[in-house]
C-alpha cells in the first residue's frame, strides 16, 4: 500500500509492506513501513506522467517527485490520496489540475526545475 500527503512542510510518502505466510502458516517475510518526508527545498520538480506497468491492463498516471540531489519517487494513481495530492500540488504551484485519462505524451510539469539562481 501506498500514500502521499501534501502538507505546509512538503510531501509524505509512506509504502507498508504486509507480512507473507507460507502455505502452512510460517512467516516468511515480515511486514515493513517506510515512510518519507520530502521538504519542500528538496523537491526540484514533480510531473504528472503515464506509465504501463503491466502490458494487459490500462495505463496508470504517476506522479514523478524529483528530488535535488538526483533522487526520485514515482507514485502511481492507485496510491491512497493520489487524487488529492496531485490538485494541492497543482494549486500550490499555480498550474491547472491535469485530466489524468488523457495526458500528452510526455507528460506534464506541475512544479518545473527552477531557473536561474
Amino acid at each position: 500500500m501506498q500514500r502521499i500527503e501534501v502538507g505546509e512542510d512538503g510531501v509524505t510518502l509512506t509504502h507498508v509492506t504486509e507480512p507473507r505466510y507460507s502455505v502452512f502458516g510460517n512467516l516468511v517475510s515480515p511486514g515493513h513501513t517506510s515512510v518519507s518526508e520530502l521538504s519542500w527545498d528538496e523537491v526540484s520538480r514533480i510531473g504528472l506522467t503515464t506509465v504501463h506497468w503491466d502490458p494487459a491492463g490500462p495505463p496508470q498516471a504517476c506522479l514523478v517527485i524529483d528530488l535535488t540531489y538526483g533522487e526520485f519517487f514515482e507514485i502511481t494513481d492507485d496510491a491512497e490520496g493520489f487524487g488529492a495530492a496531485v490538485r494541492e500540488l497543482c494549486r500550490r504551484h499555480g498550474a491547472p489540475v491535469p485530466d489524468h485519462r488523457d495526458l500528452p505524451a510526455g507528460g506534464v510539469d506541475i512544479r518545473p526545475f527552477p531557473i536561474g539562481d
